[in-house]
């Protein structure tokens, strides 16, 4: 610890600056909502975090080991290791931490939820950008080379990390790249500290089973704080959240049951992915989907009918029906792009036509839309003679709906073919023709 007190004394002034925005931070926080000042702390955390690891990238194992094996003996490498290598990035997950719990909510602070954000990975590019300041230092190349070695290599792996999380969904393959990124970790400081005491396929296998354990530490917490918690908390959802995004799809159970008490939309939104993607059967009945979606948004629910449709589970119509009036005038623009819920509603064209009739006629534009948008799933002859109607409505953007859905079922795109408007009537006589032709091979 006398190292890193002496280390920590070089950065004093700059310590006593955190702590005033940090208050600063607060005060903003209580009584003001403006942003700008936690900006300012959150890039001042990103430069009292490079100074603390430049700081200590100066220190070498060859000066001080000596000194440490006659204090500590046997664990003097593994203590010296932490003092030098690992503390400046304890540091700044220390700083990353008090950063969100002070940013938590406004005038009141929680621990447990941004510490499961900040294991999870919240901010933690900080991390690996001091990660890389350190591996740069530790080569000893002149500053007109490290400094753009340092800033190319934090771009290729903002870039690469964000290319990474947009591609791949979260579960398995989001879990081995967190198992990635703890084992580089451990390998980029554990090689720079022990390089010429030990062969490279060592360092390897301790960066493997360090990182594999870090991992399941984490996870570890992850279910600690869900068991820990009371049944309602977001603390504990969220946790478990975490811990299936982590790659423990295990967890889908417990993820049921906490949705089908909550009700929450982050609940329930993880639930379906994770079950559509990973063939996990939902044991909800009927009434209890129908009264999981009246609570839910139109996003939410959207999500819900991916999962609804691909296990053929059918709710009551007049629920759905009531269910999308509401939506259309509470939610018309996330009612508009709701594309599953369309495909899903198109299902009950065949029985119930003459109520999507009803809610055509009676309903705001929205849900005229709407209707004719879910029309072009039901591949029906009903519902191409209907949508035929509108291709000559005064209304043109339900004739360019009507045509897109015509063009959807049939397949064909007669208006571009000849050069003619939507409303022109070769282009009309060629959906009549194609709905002809449907209903005499159904004879």
């Amino acid at each position: 610890m006398d190292i890193i007190k002496q280390q920590m004394g070089k950065i004093y002034h700059f310590l006593i600056l955190m702590i005033f925005f940090f208050g600063v931070n607060i005060l903003f926080n209580i009584k003001y909502n403006w942003g700008g000042v936690t900006a300012i702390t959150r890039s001042y955390l990103f430069v009292l975090s490079f100074y603390c690891v430049f700081i200590f990238s100066r220190l070498n194992y060859d000066d001080l080991i000596d000194d440490y094996r006659l204090r500590y003996g046997r664990f003097a490498r593994l203590k010296l290791f932490f003092d030098i290598r690992l503390f400046p990035f304890v540091f700044a997950f220390l700083l990353n931490l008090i950063f969100l719990i002070i940013n938590s909510g406004r005038g009141s602070f929680s621990i447990s939820g941004p510490l499961i954000k900040v294991l999870d990975g919240r901010y933690s590019n900080m991390i690996f950008y001091s990660l890389i300041l350190f591996f740069v230092l530790r080569q000893n190349r002149r500053p007109g080379i490290a400094i753009p070695v340092f800033i190319l290599s934090s771009v290729v792996f903002y870039l690469g990390d964000r290319f990474i999380y947009e591609i791949i969904p979260p579960g398995r393959g989001i879990g081995a790249v967190k198992l990635v990124k703890y084992v580089a970790f451990i390998f980029v400081l554990s090689y720079d500290f022990a390089r010429r005491r030990y062969r490279i396929v060592k360092l390897i296998l301790l960066s493997l089973a360090g990182g594999f354990i870090l991992f399941m530490s984490v996870a570890a917490i992850f279910y600690a704080t869900y068991l820990y918690t009371d049944e309602n908390s977001q603390t504990g959802a969220r946790a478990l959240r975490m811990l299936l995004k982590a790659g423990f799809i295990s967890g889908l159970p417990l993820l049921e049951h906490q949705a089908g008490i909550s009700g929450n939309f982050e609940d329930i939104s993880d639930l379906v992915s994770y079950a559509t993607r990973y063939d996990y059967a939902i044991g909800y009945d009927q009434q209890k989907w129908e009264l999981i979606l009246k609570n839910q948004t139109v996003k939410t629910a959207d999500e819900i009918f991916v999962y609804l449709e691909s296990r053929d589970i059918r709710l009551d119509f007049s629920m759905l029906a009531g269910y999308a009036v509401k939506k259309s005038v509470e939610e018309q623009d996330g009612f508009s792009a709701s594309e599953n819920f369309k495909k899903y509603f198109a299902g009950y064209f065949e029985t119930h036509s003459g109520e999507f009739i009803r809610m055509f006629n009676t309903g705001n534009s929205s849900m005229k839309i709407w209707i004719i948008d879910c029309l072009a799933y039901a591949d029906d002859p009903d519902s191409i003679t209907f949508l035929i109607r509108f291709l000559t409505s005064v209304e043109r953007d339900i004739g360019r709906h009507a045509y897109a859905a015509l063009k959807k079922i049939t397949g064909i795109d007669p208006a571009a073919e000849s050069g003619r408007e939507i409303y022109d009537l070769e282009v009309v006589d060629s959906f009549i023709r194609y709905r002809d032709n449907r209903v005499r091979q159904k004879r």
